[in-house]
Protein backbone atom coordinates (compact mmCIF):
# COMPACT_ATOMS: atom_id res chain seq x y z
CA UNK A 1 0.00 0.00 0.00
CA UNK A 2 1.39 3.34 -0.80
CA UNK A 3 0.75 5.93 2.07
CA UNK A 4 2.79 8.84 0.37
CA UNK A 5 1.06 12.23 -0.47
CA UNK A 6 3.75 13.95 -2.99
CA UNK A 7 5.32 16.74 -1.67
CA UNK A 8 4.42 20.00 -2.94
CA UNK A 9 0.74 19.20 -3.85
CA UNK A 10 -2.33 18.48 -1.65
CA UNK A 11 -0.88 16.34 0.78
CA UNK A 12 0.31 17.18 4.62
CA UNK A 13 2.92 14.40 4.59
CA UNK A 14 5.82 12.62 3.34
CA UNK A 15 7.19 9.06 3.88
CA UNK A 16 10.84 8.79 3.81
CA UNK A 17 13.23 5.59 4.44
CA UNK A 18 17.06 4.78 6.10
CA UNK A 19 18.96 1.39 5.40
CA UNK A 20 21.65 0.84 8.03
CA UNK A 21 23.89 -1.53 6.49
CA UNK A 22 25.52 -3.22 9.40
CA UNK A 23 28.78 -6.00 9.81
CA UNK A 24 26.08 -8.23 11.48
CA UNK A 25 22.48 -7.05 10.30
CA UNK A 26 20.57 -4.70 7.64
CA UNK A 27 17.90 -2.53 9.56
CA UNK A 28 14.99 -0.76 7.68
CA UNK A 29 12.95 1.96 8.91
CA UNK A 30 10.08 3.46 7.32
CA UNK A 31 8.75 6.67 9.01
CA UNK A 32 6.02 9.61 7.94
CA UNK A 33 6.77 13.28 8.36
CA UNK A 34 4.38 16.32 8.42
CA UNK A 35 5.69 19.00 6.29
CA UNK A 36 7.68 20.67 9.44
CA UNK A 37 10.40 17.32 9.01
CA UNK A 38 10.37 17.32 13.08
CA UNK A 39 11.08 13.81 15.04
CA UNK A 40 8.68 14.88 17.31
CA UNK A 41 6.13 14.50 14.06
CA UNK A 42 7.25 11.28 13.11
CA UNK A 43 4.90 8.13 13.09
CA UNK A 44 7.30 5.00 12.28
CA UNK A 45 5.69 2.51 9.62
CA UNK A 46 8.12 0.10 9.76
CA UNK A 47 11.26 -1.12 11.64
CA UNK A 48 12.66 -4.23 10.29
CA UNK A 49 16.00 -5.99 11.11
CA UNK A 50 17.53 -8.72 9.36
CA UNK A 51 20.54 -10.83 9.96
CA UNK A 52 22.81 -10.65 7.28
CA UNK A 53 26.07 -11.37 8.50
CA UNK A 54 28.28 -8.77 6.23
CA UNK A 55 31.15 -9.22 8.14
CA UNK A 56 31.18 -12.60 9.01
CA UNK A 57 33.62 -13.62 7.16
CA UNK A 58 36.09 -10.88 7.36
CA UNK A 59 37.50 -11.10 10.94
CA UNK A 60 40.41 -13.28 9.77
CA UNK A 61 41.65 -11.46 6.50
CA UNK A 62 39.36 -8.08 6.10
CA UNK A 63 37.84 -9.24 2.43
CA UNK A 64 34.14 -9.73 2.97
CA UNK A 65 32.97 -12.92 1.25
CA UNK A 66 31.12 -13.29 -2.21
CA UNK A 67 28.53 -15.22 -0.23
CA UNK A 68 27.90 -13.10 2.08
CA UNK A 69 27.93 -9.82 -0.04
CA UNK A 70 25.26 -11.91 -1.90
CA UNK A 71 23.20 -12.23 0.63
CA UNK A 72 23.02 -8.85 1.81
CA UNK A 73 22.68 -7.70 -1.07
CA UNK A 74 19.24 -9.84 -1.28
CA UNK A 75 18.44 -8.42 1.95
CA UNK A 76 18.51 -4.93 0.98
CA UNK A 77 16.69 -5.35 -2.23
CA UNK A 78 13.82 -6.38 -0.46
CA UNK A 79 14.46 -4.04 2.44
CA UNK A 80 14.13 -1.45 -0.74
CA UNK A 81 11.13 -2.85 -2.15
CA UNK A 82 9.34 -2.94 1.09
CA UNK A 83 10.16 0.65 1.87
CA UNK A 84 8.54 1.58 -2.06
CA UNK A 85 5.33 -0.42 -1.16
CA UNK A 86 5.26 2.04 2.03
CA UNK A 87 5.94 5.18 0.26
CA UNK A 88 9.40 6.19 0.51
CA UNK A 89 10.69 7.87 -2.95
CA UNK A 90 13.58 9.45 -0.55
CA UNK A 91 15.67 6.25 0.48
CA UNK A 92 19.05 6.80 2.55
CA UNK A 93 20.81 4.08 2.87
CA UNK A 94 24.74 3.80 4.97
CA UNK A 95 27.12 1.95 5.93
CA UNK A 96 29.33 1.11 8.97
CA UNK A 97 32.58 -0.59 10.43
CA UNK A 98 32.57 -3.66 7.90
CA UNK A 99 32.26 -1.26 4.61
CA UNK A 100 34.82 1.09 6.35
CA UNK A 101 37.35 -1.76 6.88
CA UNK A 102 37.04 -4.36 4.46
CA UNK A 103 39.65 -3.75 1.74
CA UNK A 104 37.02 -4.82 -1.05
CA UNK A 105 34.12 -2.82 0.37
CA UNK A 106 33.73 -0.92 -3.16
CA UNK A 107 33.03 -4.27 -4.71
CA UNK A 108 30.09 -4.91 -2.67
CA UNK A 109 28.96 -0.59 -2.68
CA UNK A 110 28.59 -1.18 -6.58
CA UNK A 111 26.97 -4.43 -6.18
CA UNK A 112 23.97 -2.36 -4.06
CA UNK A 113 24.15 0.15 -6.38
CA UNK A 114 23.85 -2.13 -9.67
CA UNK A 115 21.35 -4.98 -8.27
CA UNK A 116 19.30 -3.21 -5.75
CA UNK A 117 19.36 0.39 -6.95
CA UNK A 118 20.88 1.47 -3.46
CA UNK A 119 23.58 3.72 -3.18
CA UNK A 120 25.21 2.65 0.13
CA UNK A 121 27.53 5.80 1.63
CA UNK A 122 30.16 4.70 4.63
CA UNK A 123 30.11 6.81 7.40
CA UNK A 124 33.17 8.13 9.64
CA UNK A 125 33.47 6.83 12.72
CA UNK A 126 33.05 10.48 14.05
CA UNK A 127 29.76 10.32 12.24
CA UNK A 128 28.27 7.30 13.46
CA UNK A 129 29.06 8.14 17.17
CA UNK A 130 27.33 11.26 16.53
CA UNK A 131 24.15 9.64 14.61
CA UNK A 132 23.66 7.41 17.79
CA UNK A 133 23.92 9.98 20.25
CA UNK A 134 21.38 11.41 19.01
CA UNK A 135 18.73 8.73 18.36
CA UNK A 136 19.49 7.76 22.07
CA UNK A 137 19.12 11.57 22.95
CA UNK A 138 15.49 11.36 20.78
CA UNK A 139 14.69 8.26 23.20
CA UNK A 140 15.88 8.96 26.18
CA UNK A 141 15.51 12.99 26.17
CA UNK A 142 18.70 15.15 27.70
CA UNK A 143 17.05 16.36 30.91
CA UNK A 144 19.29 14.39 33.45
CA UNK A 145 21.35 17.68 35.18
CA UNK A 146 24.98 16.19 34.49
CA UNK A 147 26.60 14.16 31.46
CA UNK A 148 25.17 11.45 29.76
CA UNK A 149 26.82 8.71 28.12
CA UNK A 150 25.83 6.60 25.47
CA UNK A 151 26.96 3.02 24.34
CA UNK A 152 25.92 1.85 21.60
CA UNK A 153 27.46 -2.22 20.68
CA UNK A 154 27.42 -3.10 16.69
CA UNK A 155 28.15 -6.19 15.20
CA UNK A 156 31.81 -5.06 14.15
CA UNK A 157 32.55 -1.96 16.76
CA UNK A 158 31.35 -0.26 19.51
CA UNK A 159 30.35 3.09 20.01
CA UNK A 160 31.02 5.39 23.01
CA UNK A 161 29.90 8.91 23.48
CA UNK A 162 29.51 11.27 26.17
CA UNK A 163 27.43 14.49 25.92
CA UNK A 164 25.52 17.04 27.84
CA UNK A 165 22.66 19.15 27.01
CA UNK A 166 22.49 17.37 23.49
CA UNK A 167 26.01 18.40 22.81
CA UNK A 168 28.64 15.84 22.39
CA UNK A 169 31.78 16.08 24.52
CA UNK A 170 33.90 13.02 23.88
CA UNK A 171 33.28 10.33 21.39
CA UNK A 172 35.21 7.27 20.13
CA UNK A 173 34.66 4.06 17.91
CA UNK A 174 35.79 0.90 19.62
CA UNK A 175 37.35 -1.62 17.32
CA UNK A 176 35.28 -4.84 19.25
CA UNK A 177 31.60 -5.90 18.90
CA UNK A 178 29.26 -8.65 19.19
CA UNK A 179 30.17 -10.64 16.11
CA UNK A 180 33.96 -9.50 16.28
CA UNK A 181 34.13 -10.94 19.26
CA UNK A 182 32.44 -13.96 18.26
CA UNK A 183 34.39 -14.86 16.02
CA UNK A 184 37.63 -14.32 17.87
CA UNK A 185 36.90 -16.28 21.30
CA UNK A 186 33.69 -17.74 20.90
CA UNK A 187 33.28 -19.51 17.06
CA UNK A 188 33.96 -22.71 17.57
CA UNK A 189 31.99 -23.34 20.66
CA UNK A 190 28.64 -24.30 20.43
CA UNK A 191 28.34 -25.61 23.35
CA UNK A 192 28.54 -24.54 27.62
CA UNK A 193 31.38 -21.73 28.01
CA UNK A 194 33.91 -21.85 30.66
CA UNK A 195 34.94 -19.07 32.45
CA UNK A 196 38.45 -19.17 31.55
CA UNK A 197 36.54 -17.92 27.97
CA UNK A 198 34.47 -15.90 29.65
CA UNK A 199 37.93 -14.22 31.10
CA UNK A 200 39.30 -14.11 28.01
CA UNK A 201 36.52 -12.50 26.46
CA UNK A 202 36.89 -9.96 28.96
CA UNK A 203 40.59 -9.16 29.06
CA UNK A 204 39.95 -8.89 25.32
CA UNK A 205 37.36 -6.10 25.35
CA UNK A 206 38.90 -4.46 28.16
CA UNK A 207 42.67 -3.94 26.18
CA UNK A 208 40.49 -2.49 23.14
CA UNK A 209 38.99 -0.16 25.38
CA UNK A 210 42.64 0.81 26.61
CA UNK A 211 43.69 1.24 23.34
CA UNK A 212 41.36 3.24 22.34
CA UNK A 213 42.40 5.98 24.86
CA UNK A 214 38.36 5.67 27.13
CA UNK A 215 39.69 5.34 30.59
CA UNK A 216 41.99 8.30 30.13
CA UNK A 217 39.92 10.31 27.52
CA UNK A 218 36.44 10.01 29.42
CA UNK A 219 35.49 11.32 33.10
CA UNK A 220 32.38 9.19 34.14
CA UNK A 221 32.15 10.92 37.52
CA UNK A 222 28.94 13.25 36.37
CA UNK A 223 27.84 10.93 34.38
CA UNK A 224 23.72 11.17 35.50
CA UNK A 225 22.46 8.39 32.91
CA UNK A 226 23.87 5.78 30.61
CA UNK A 227 21.78 4.83 27.08
CA UNK A 228 22.82 1.57 25.80
CA UNK A 229 20.96 1.05 21.73
CA UNK A 230 21.86 -1.58 19.62
CA UNK A 231 20.50 -5.44 18.89
CA UNK A 232 22.33 -6.35 22.04
CA UNK A 233 20.57 -3.88 24.81
CA UNK A 234 17.34 -4.47 22.91
CA UNK A 235 17.67 -8.28 23.16
CA UNK A 236 18.92 -8.61 26.78
CA UNK A 237 15.91 -6.34 27.89
CA UNK A 238 13.58 -8.60 25.77
CA UNK A 239 15.16 -11.39 27.89
CA UNK A 240 14.82 -9.47 30.83
CA UNK A 241 11.33 -8.56 29.99
CA UNK A 242 10.02 -12.05 29.48
CA UNK A 243 11.26 -12.87 32.71
CA UNK A 244 9.58 -10.18 34.33
CA UNK A 245 6.15 -9.65 32.55
CA UNK A 246 7.39 -6.33 31.69
CA UNK A 247 5.44 -5.49 28.86
CA UNK A 248 8.26 -2.70 27.19
CA UNK A 249 11.93 -2.77 26.01
CA UNK A 250 12.33 0.69 25.56
CA UNK A 251 12.79 2.54 28.79
CA UNK A 252 13.96 -0.68 30.24
CA UNK A 253 16.47 -0.16 33.47
CA UNK A 254 18.93 -3.24 33.19
CA UNK A 255 21.47 -3.01 35.83
CA UNK A 256 25.14 -5.09 36.26
CA UNK A 257 23.19 -7.86 37.67
CA UNK A 258 20.86 -8.43 35.47
CA UNK A 259 23.79 -8.62 32.81
CA UNK A 260 26.19 -10.50 34.66
CA UNK A 261 22.30 -13.39 35.36
CA UNK A 262 22.38 -13.46 31.69
CA UNK A 263 26.17 -13.77 30.95
CA UNK A 264 25.59 -16.97 32.94
CA UNK A 265 22.65 -18.18 31.77
CA UNK A 266 23.93 -18.07 28.06
CA UNK A 267 27.43 -19.52 28.91
CA UNK A 268 25.56 -22.26 30.87
CA UNK A 269 23.25 -23.58 27.68
CA UNK A 270 23.99 -24.88 24.69
CA UNK A 271 23.19 -23.68 21.31
CA UNK A 272 19.86 -25.09 20.78
CA UNK A 273 19.20 -24.91 24.46
CA UNK A 274 19.82 -21.23 24.27
CA UNK A 275 17.71 -20.36 21.00
CA UNK A 276 14.59 -21.11 23.29
CA UNK A 277 15.02 -18.92 25.71
CA UNK A 278 12.01 -16.52 25.72
CA UNK A 279 12.75 -13.64 24.51
CA UNK A 280 15.77 -14.19 22.69
CA UNK A 281 15.85 -14.45 18.65
CA UNK A 282 17.38 -16.99 17.10
CA UNK A 283 18.88 -15.60 15.03
CA UNK A 284 21.28 -13.68 17.85
CA UNK A 285 22.09 -16.97 20.18
CA UNK A 286 25.46 -17.44 19.07
CA UNK A 287 26.34 -13.18 19.61
CA UNK A 288 24.28 -12.15 22.27
CA UNK A 289 26.65 -13.89 24.62
CA UNK A 290 29.84 -11.59 23.61
CA UNK A 291 27.47 -8.43 22.98
CA UNK A 292 26.77 -9.19 27.32
CA UNK A 293 30.46 -9.22 27.94
CA UNK A 294 31.03 -6.21 26.01
CA UNK A 295 28.04 -4.76 28.20
CA UNK A 296 29.21 -5.86 31.52
CA UNK A 297 33.12 -4.94 30.86
CA UNK A 298 31.87 -1.02 30.00
CA UNK A 299 29.77 -1.05 33.17
CA UNK A 300 32.63 -1.82 34.61
CA UNK A 301 34.94 0.43 33.12
CA UNK A 302 32.69 3.26 34.02
CA UNK A 303 31.83 2.22 37.59
CA UNK A 304 28.09 2.46 36.28
CA UNK A 305 25.26 0.42 37.86
CA UNK A 306 23.03 0.41 35.50
CA UNK A 307 22.09 0.81 31.23
CA UNK A 308 18.80 2.03 29.91
CA UNK A 309 17.59 0.27 26.95
CA UNK A 310 16.95 2.72 24.02
CA UNK A 311 14.44 0.62 21.04
CA UNK A 312 16.14 3.18 18.60
CA UNK A 313 19.49 3.23 16.71
CA UNK A 314 21.62 4.69 14.43
CA UNK A 315 19.21 4.56 11.91
CA UNK A 316 16.68 6.74 13.59
CA UNK A 317 19.40 9.47 13.92
CA UNK A 318 20.00 9.27 10.14
CA UNK A 319 16.39 9.25 9.49
CA UNK A 320 16.42 12.83 11.65
CA UNK A 321 19.49 14.48 9.67
CA UNK A 322 17.86 12.73 6.17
Amino acid sequence: MNTKTPVGKTGDFFVKAVIDVGTNSVKLLVAKFGNNHAGSDMETLADIVVVSRLGGGSADNGVLSREAMERTAAVISDLRAEARKLGADNITAVGTHALRTASNAGDFISMAENACGVSVRVISEEEEAELSFEAAISCVGDNFGGEILVLDVGGGSSEIVMGRGGAIMCRRSVPVGALSLFKKIFVTRDGVISDNLLNEAGRHVNAAFNESFIPRDFDFRNVSSCAGIGGTITTLAAVSAARSGEARVGGMELDISEIERQIIMYASTDMETRKKIPGLPADRADIILPGACIVKSFMRMSSLDKIIACDRGLRHGVMLRA
